[in-house]
Order: structure tokens, then sequence, then C-alpha cells
């Protein structure tokens, strides 16, 4: 009997990644030498203090990274990365805001992350583009099998775009949606991607701004596309759904969900909600939207789950502009 991959059975099920993407408010990234446990706060490299830490914090999702390249390094760095990413609190959000702490050993991590959220500490803003692709085989080996040669190309595509001062590449703990590997996380945007290729990174890379915006192919990008993390899963089919009347990305937006119901004997949920977005051309559009989440075919979403259960398929039924205010001041 072959081995049986997630991420193969889904791709074979033509499984839309759409609104699978995750919607923490903070994020806080450790560097911490692998390997990693299943659970990641029970590594361990980590001290006991800072397990306790991370199972305390509900808000803050705990991420354990390592440079792309530090299996080509012979010594372990004399410090090491401390990343934390807040949403933006603004009416119209466009991602996260970044700070970049250093630590001399892991015994520090729980003071200084006691006194950066005191506001004691502010930290170093985040100017560049942070790329974090799963590799945590632990958790499913299908992050390994396909997280790590995508990382190792990911990894040469921009070094030949002489793109290392303009994005740098993590190798990061489970961040969900293995059966999508090889998996990503893209930051200060917030955007989540899956079943990675080389066009779709290229595309990335493009929309970045780290390669010729020729390289950007929308089509290529949107099937790779989880979704927008500042938004509610709903709300991510449906700004995926406007890329193509906008042309383009949406550059800063506010919702509001007006309501959710579901209808007990189909177990379809529906979501009435108004989405207002502000394009990169300077486009102030609201627009009202109504998406469904039904029942899809049962699959086993993970390489050890036994039996396959149910996934989810969204889809826009109505979406319009109510207003339009030209070019946004």
């Amino acid at each position: 009997m072959e081995p049986f991959f997630c991420a193969a059975a889904s791709h074979a099920a033509q499984e839309d990644l759409i609104g699978t993407a995750g919607t923490s408010d903070v994020y806080v990234f450790i560097q911490c030498p692998q390997p990693w446990a299943s659970k990641a706060y029970e590594t361990a490299a980590l001290p006991l203090r800072l397990r306790a830490y991370m199972q305390k914090q509900p808000n803050v999702r705990f991420l354990l990274i390592e440079p792309e390249n530090v299996l080509k390094n012979t010594n372990r760095p004399s410090e090491l990365a401390l990343l934390i990413y807040q949403k933006q609190t603004t009416i119209f959000n466009n991602g996260y805001v970044g700070k970049a702490l250093r630590l001399a050993s892991l015994d520090d991590a729980v003071d200084m992350l006691e006194h950066y959220f005191s506001g004691a500490i502010s930290g170093q803003p985040i100017t560049t583009n942070d790329f974090f692709v799963c590799v945590h085989g632990s958790r499913d080996k299908c992050c390994a099998r396909f997280g790590r040669p995508f990382l190792k190309y990911a990894a040469k595509q921009r070094c030949a775009a002489g793109a290392e001062d303009k994005l740098r590449l993590w190798q990061v703990s489970h961040i969900g949606g293995h059966r999508f590997a090889p998996t990503a996380l893209h930051l200060p945007s917030g955007r989540w991607y899956g079943r990675l290729d080389d066009t779709a990174f290229l595309s990335i890379l493009a929309q970045l701004d780290v390669v010729e915006a020729h390289r950007f192919d929308l089509d290529a990008w949107k099937r790779t596309y989880r979704g927008w993390g500042i938004l509610p899963p709903a709300l991510q089919i449906l700004e995926r759904h406007l890329m193509t009347d906008l042309k383009g990305f949406t550059n800063r937006v506010a919702y509001r969900i007006q309501s959710v119901q579901t209808d007990e004997q189909t177990k379809v949920t529906t979501t009435q909600a108004t989405l207002s977005v502000l394009s990169t051309q300077g486009q102030l559009t609201v627009y009202q939207a109504s998406v469904t989440k039904s029942p899809a075919q049962p699959l086993r979403l993970s390489c050890e789950m036994a039996n396959p259960t149910d996934s989810y398929a969204y889809a826009v039924t109505r979406c319009y502009p109510l207003t339009s205010t030209g070019l946004a001041a």
C-alpha cells in the first residue's frame, strides 16, 4: 500500500484553499533550534517557564522559527530573534505591525515579552518582508515532505533576484492547514498561502516588488491563496472574489458582519456582510455580499487522521457595490 499524504489527497479532491487563513491578532515568533515537538510548546529546547507562559496567553499565537539557511551555518547565532506582529487597529486595515527583539538566551524570552506587552520596551520596527514556510514534520509529515523542498527553491529564487535584503525566509512550526502543504504566511500583510509552486511564488515576489511586475500571474496567485488573515473566513473568499473586479489587490479594508444564519437541514451557513475596500488605485467602494459555507467532500485533514471528516466550501452568492466615492483623498 502506498503511503498516505493528506496534502496529495486534498489536491486530488480539488479542495479550495480559500477561507482557511489564520486570524490571530498577535503573532510571536521565537527563534528556537530544532527538532520541534509535535506541540511546539513541548519542545525540549524551550525553558519550562517559557513553555508555561506560551500556554497562558490565549490571545497570542506562538510559533517557533529558524532561519532558512540555518543548516548552512556551522555556528549557532550569538543572539536569537524574537519577532512580534500585531494586527493594525485602524478602521481601514491592511495588515500587521512588526517589532523585533533580540534574545541572548531563550531563558530571557518571558521577561522580554512581559516588558514589551507592558510598554516598558518598544522593540525595533520591522521594515522588511518575512515569509514563514511550515516545515514542521513532527506535527504532520506533509509539512516536511513538501515544505522543505519548496523552501530551498524559494531561497534560490530570492538569491537570483538579489532580494536577500527585501525578503527574509524562515522555517516555522505548525501554522495550520498541513493538507495544503507547502504552506506559508507572509507578514506584515497577513496573507496566507498553500500548495505553493514555482509560478505562484514568483507571483508573490512580484506582488511584493521583489521581482519585476511582469512576473505576476493573478490566476497562479489566487489558486494558492488561503486568504487574508485580517478578515474572518467568510470575507476571505469575498476579498479574493473582488480581486478580478478590482484588477488587482485590495489595499485597505473595513468590514461589518450583519447576520449569520445556518439552515439546520442543509447545514449551509449564510453570512451577510459589507466590505469597504480601498483599492491600490485609491478607489473606495462599499460592497454588500452574501457568502455561503456548505459541507463538502469528507477528507482526512491530516496524515494521522484515521477517518475522513467534514470539509467545507465557500461561495459568494451575491455581491454588488453599494457606494463608490471615486478616488479617495
